[in-house]
């Protein structure tokens, strides 16, 4: 009877994977402007975010904010689940990018008023692209290699780095993060 239940659990957590990894809409919200060897300079469209800020940890983030897309929102409305999910630096804050079909005026308000929703206006970011799993080693030696190659360019830039995160954790081969940050870009 335990085999059964473990068998029937594990399948079930595979549909589940397979279900969010399905509702799972990667756009294009940007358009790369230039490229300086391994680095992108991208102007992106004005987008809407749904944030978190966790006092322990970013794995708390992801299920609050899963949790009002999968329909805990004032309208009980599932909002599809986009990439990447965006990780602030400095402040342990995750974001979730919402569909372009909605506007801050019909998005569903969240139930969780640890929720924030923020309209990111347009701007330019620089890039740079790396693979495997993401860790605080890699992050800080990509974020000195962008800086580096920005500062050889005379590219102005802030300090508002962020880690953007394209698959889930269960992906294991062909995993891609970026590291991002604002820049003053004058064409």
């Amino acid at each position: 009877m335990q085999r059964c239940v473990l068998v029937l659990s594990l399948k079930m957590k595979i549909l589940f994977l397979f279900f969010i990894t399905s509702m799972c809409t990667n756009f294009q919200f940007y358009e790369t402007i230039k490229v300086i060897e391994n680095i992108e300079i991208r102007k992106y469209d004005e987008q809407i975010i749904a944030s978190h800020i966790s006092k322990d940890n970013q794995n708390n983030n992801f299920s609050i904010l899963a949790n009002y897309i999968f329909g805990n929102n004032s309208k009980s409305e599932t909002i599809g689940m986009t990439s990447p999910v965006i990780l602030d630096k400095k402040t342990n804050k995750m974001s979730f990018i919402m569909p372009e079909r909605y506007l801050i005026s019909n998005l569903p308000i969240p139930t969780n008023k640890e929720i924030s929703i923020e309209v990111c206006k347009k701007s330019y970011k620089a890039v740079i692209k790396y693979g495997g799993y993401t860790n605080s080693k890699k992050e800080n030696k990509m974020i000195k290699t962008l800086k580096s190659k920005l500062e050889e360019n005379n590219i102005i830039f802030f300090d508002d780095f962020e880690v953007l995160v394209y698959q889930s954790p269960y992906k294991i081969l062909n995993r891609k993060n970026e590291i991002i940050v604002s820049i003053n870009y004058d064409n």
